[in-house]
């Protein structure tokens, strides 16, 4: 992380390129030294960023919090990998001597209601200039590591849990308004990043780097007199602080326990043999996900796909409705369907609409965005709003079922996020060569499983169909 800092922080990081064009690389320098600050309820949260004069990380662990220096005044790197190896274990053997850290764990606010923690952050930087100066460390630091003593041993889907919100013991020792690289006592990690500012695409391809041990070139020069630890104090005295921390903490759990979190690594098939079925590989997994959550749920989705607007100056991302006439009757009529090569039509067919559709999107033609912007210059100028938003149909399209996104590259295992609704499946995924990976989240642990099964039979009979309908032309030849 701290080479491929000097790199975005000099200017230095080539320009990313596409089969279509160049992106828009305006989210990078937001990569280090940012936070999300709470704003008053009712008012939009500040984003501020320090990439310019920020040198210290922010490192968590037990709950308690540490600055560590790590880029000295000329810009270059003082922590080569052994010492901060070093320093991670002070870090760790000064937690283990704090006593219920957890109950007094500022992080832990991070985690929870937006206005307790607004309200929270006011008490305690009135109450104390040491306080003040605690959260203006964190807000500025390049990133935050959090240290999981502890946790080790997770299962694809525990360490997704604990990534996403934090298991018993681990969630209040996230600061949610920064990015979090958090890793176990095992060495297995994970990337928590915060949403307002970058989207999936800009934190993949970061995360995916450093994943490789990105090297910029940048000089190691190792300073132990620089780099050191010292540990962040908040002082929290008023029980209304406490008793938030503890809300916070105890919310995290219920959501953890709670989620339905199912990991997909599929092996059936990839992106070689769609796209030898010359089957857009988005496409062709958006439609079995479709398939998959109409035989869950007997009804049609109303979906959300994350679409890349970065070929636009400041783009971010929009939003493929991949929902139509055609798409519905399909998912209607699949299972009544008699013959392989009626089902392979329709399947076709269906890819080619949701292709259709996310072309669209991408060129900034969807229906999301302008609707937001007529209801947001209402508001600004006291205006009537539009009166398509008091309209059933507008709510129900609000309601997301089913929300996808295709993120995701070596050695990136998982990417996943929170369920979109209360009955809504979210669903990260990645296609490989020969694989596929998919981090599926509902509310009911039932339905995620259910989802995830469905979705493994599927894939597998899709393929099977095309298999069939490819071998009889064959013969037909």
């Amino acid at each position: 992380s701290l080479q491929h800092h000097v790199h975005v922080r000099d200017g230095a990081f080539p320009i990313q390129e596409t089969r279509k064009g160049s992106l828009c690389m305006r989210q990078m320098p937001w990569l280090y030294g940012t936070a999300r600050v709470p704003s008053p309820a009712g008012m939009p949260d500040d984003l501020v960023n320090s990439i310019d004069e920020s040198k210290h990380i922010a490192v968590l662990c037990r709950g308690a919090v540490y600055n560590l220096p790590v880029v000295g005044d000329q810009g270059q790197i003082i922590a080569s990998k052994e010492l901060l190896e070093a320093r991670f274990e002070e870090i760790m053997q000064h937690a283990s001597s704090l006593e219920e850290p957890q109950r007094t764990s500022v992080p832990a606010l991070t985690t929870g209601d937006r206005n307790a923690y607004h309200k929270a952050r006011e008490v305690l930087t009135l109450a104390s200039p040491e306080n003040a100066a605690s959260f203006s460390t964190v807000d500025s630091a390049l990133f935050v590591v959090a240290i999981d003593v502890g946790a080790s041993g997770l299962s694809a889907e525990e360490m997704s849990r604990n990534v996403l919100y934090g298991l018993e013991g681990t969630n209040y020792n996230r600061w949610m308004d920064k990015w979090n690289i958090i890793v176990c006592e095992d060495g297995q990690a994970g990337l928590n990043w915060e949403h307002s500012m970058l989207d999936g695409h800009t934190m993949m391809e970061y995360y995916a780097e450093i994943g490789k041990e990105y090297d910029s070139g940048a000089p190691v020069e190792p300073d132990e007199a620089a780099c050191v630890v010292t540990p962040v104090p908040f002082e929290v005295a008023d029980d209304e602080t406490l008793g938030s921390i503890a809300t916070a903490i105890d919310s995290a759990t219920t959501k953890t326990t709670g989620l339905g979190q199912e990991c997909l690594e599929f092996q059936g098939f990839g992106g070689t043999f769609i796209k030898g079925s010359k089957c857009s590989p988005d496409g062709f997994v958006q439609a079995a996900m479709m398939i998959s959550y109409y035989q869950v749920k007997q009804k049609i989705p109303v979906p959300y796909e994350s679409v890349l607007a970065k070929a636009y100056k400041h783009g971010r991302v929009t939003v493929a409705r991949n929902m139509s006439e055609l798409i519905a009757n399909n998912l209607k009529a699949w299972e009544g369907m008699a013959t392989a090569e009626e089902k392979v039509e329709a399947y076709r067919a269906t890819i080619a609409d949701i292709s259709r559709i996310c072309a669209a999107a991408a060129k900034a033609q969807d229906v999301d965005r302008p609707m937001l912007g007529y209801r947001r210059i209402a508001s600004d100028e006291g205006l009537e709003k539009p009166s398509i938003v008091d309209d059933a149909g507008w709510t129900r399209f609000g309601e997301i079922d089913l929300c996808t996104s295709h993120c995701g590259r070596a050695p990136i295992r998982f990417f996943g996020f929170e369920p979109p609704s209360a009955d809504g499946f979210s669903v990260g995924y990645y296609v490989d060569k020969n694989s596929m990976q998919f981090s599926i989240t509902h509310f009911d642990k039932a339905e995620a499983k259910k989802f995830s099964d469905t979705l493994e039979v599927t894939l597998n009979a899709v393929k099977g169909l095309f298999e069939e309908v490819a071998a009889k032309g064959a013969a037909e030849e």
